[in-house]
């Protein structure tokens, strides 16, 4: 089964890169790596990165830092990308914010998700865009299209691109394992409950698939799934298939049927 790399991470403030994308990274007086959530669009095949906030913790004065990184890891770990900036420093009582969504990496569908989850050093991975640029509290972001390589191999987490969901009748979707998932209805379920791990901003896919006896239903529908034309009604037909795209904005699932077949 095919699978795919996932990504999250922790940006990181540099002085310097070197020609082998070695970042001198920032140390000491308060500073220390952001974690953030990368949020990927497999509509658009883009990556976006959560704000970060570095600050306002200083003992000291930082170095100017003239690169925002992000690393696979809190402290060590392998570089993903970089992209430079003009120089911020960052004094004592102060803080630099990377803005939610301004960076975003692009064109990376068939580079940084690939199989098998390796991805040897040197590899192009896509373009970063800076999309608020101005709000970089003092930095101007490099706009893209700027190449992104990796300073050493990077072992990410694999996840199947379609997750095979077994059937129960209280149905509770782990959006962690995966944004594309099936599930072929043995029963009915009677209880469509609260997913867990829904991103905001995120598009899933759930297909219900009958087995080949069919009749089964979809009750139990939580209020937190609103789809086109009022509750969802599956295709009964014995090996029909209902496939349902969901936008999830933060508070509720809207849902939309793409496509029926009806066994």
């Amino acid at each position: 089964m095919a699978v795919s790399a996932l990504i999250s991470g922790y940006l990181a403030l540099g002085s310097a890169l070197s020609s082998a994308n070695v970042l001198t990274e920032l140390s000491g007086n308060g500073y220390a790596r952001q974690a953030v959530a990368c949020t990927y669009d497999p509509v658009t095949g883009t990556i976006y990165i959560s704000a970060a906030t570095f600050g306002p913790d200083v003992t000291a004065n930082w170095l100017a830092a003239a690169f925002v990184a992000l690393f696979d890891a809190g402290t060590g770990g392998n570089l993903i990308f970089s992209f430079g900036i003009t120089g911020v420093s960052v004094l004592v009582g102060q803080s630099f914010t990377v803005p939610a969504a301004s960076v975003q990496l692009s064109g990376i569908g068939r580079g940084l998700f690939v199989a098998g989850g390796v991805i040897p050093p040197g590899t192009a991975l896509g373009t970063v865009t800076d999309q608020l640029a101005p709000s970089l509290s003092g930095g101007t972001a490099t706009t893209g299209p700027t190449a992104l390589a990796l300073s050493a191999a990077l072992v990410l987490s694999a996840q199947t691109l379609v997750f095979i969901s077994p059937y129960v009748a209280s149905l509770t979707i782990d959006w962690a394992n995966g944004t594309n998932q099936n599930i072929t209805l043995t029963g009915n379920v009677t209880a469509y409950n609260v997913p867990l791990n829904g991103l905001p901003g995120t598009r899933y896919r759930m297909t219900f698939i009958q087995d080949g006896t069919g009749g089964r239903t979809l009750g139990g529908i939580n209020a937190i799934f609103k789809h086109v034309g009022g509750p969802l009604t599956l295709s009964t037909a014995p090996n029909a298939i209902d496939v349902v795209e969901y936008y999830y904005d933060g508070t509720t699932y809207w849902g939309d049927v793409v496509s029926k077949s009806m066994g």
